[in-house]
């Protein structure tokens, strides 16, 4: 999910600049780790990628209503699969990006959004993770057009997250040309809030769109 549209947001801060980001990505985090806290998780381990997410989202909003969550949880709107208007298709013929957060608080409303992609053993590997219909969506510019930033999830289903994260720098260092990485955007751990220990991030040229972007990638846990 990505920020889609730019702007000013609140007390005259510009939605383009890197404190907006900065503080707008947390809240985005914390409010989805907010949810997965909620889930057992232990029970989606063999479970289908739109099970896993509908249920994430499902909790995450309960966290954003609950009245003994902060009061800008309430300011956020989450959609499950909503369908994304390009200019180019129309009707059923659009594409779906898996979740969008958009903050309903300021105007325009940023958004941000998240591809979701299962990881486990030999069937949901790697290669649809990074592939045209994962990451690739985005750096075709099919997904956040628009946005210099949007993330992954990887629903780790079998072995660890630590395991699969070094599987996906090497899949991703493997085609760093196709994948248009870009010098200084290498997989690399980040700490963007405390109640996340597995996420990275990687930086992408999008030759088509004339626009980078980076991927923040987020891998939770249901095994």
């Amino acid at each position: 999910m990505a920020i889609c549209s730019l702007g000013r947001g609140g007390a005259g801060t510009p939605q383009d600049s890197r404190e907006y980001w900065e503080a707008f990505r947390k809240k985005v985090f914390r409010l989805l780790v907010m949810g997965y806290m909620r889930l057992d998780t232990k029970a989606y381990a063999g479970s289908e990628e739109p099970d896993i997410t509908g249920e994430l989202v499902k909790s995450i909003r309960l966290v954003a209503e609950r009245s003994s969550s902060p009061k800008w949880a309430g300011q956020f709107a989450v959609h499950d699969d909503p369908p994304l208007n390009d200019g180019e298709r129309r009707g059923k013929r659009r594409k779906r990006i898996d979740v969008e957060f958009e903050l309903t608080s300021t105007r325009p409303h940023p958004r941000y959004c998240f591809e979701a992609k299962r990881l486990s053993g030999k069937t949901h590997r790697v290669s649809a993770y990074c592939g045209q219909e994962g990451m690739g969506e985005y750096l075709a510019g099919n997904y956040a057009r628009d946005s210099h930033e949007a993330g992954m999830l990887g629903y780790v289903q079998t072995d660890t997250a630590d395991v699969w994260a070094k599987k996906l720098a090497s899949a991703i260092e493997a085609n760093d040309a196709a994948l248009s990485v870009t010098p200084d955007g290498r997989w690399a751990g980040v700490d963007v809030i405390a109640e996340l220990d597995d996420t990275y991030c990687t930086k992408h040229d999008r030759p088509t769109v004339r626009k980078p972007i980076t991927l923040y990638h987020l891998l939770l846990s249901f095994c």
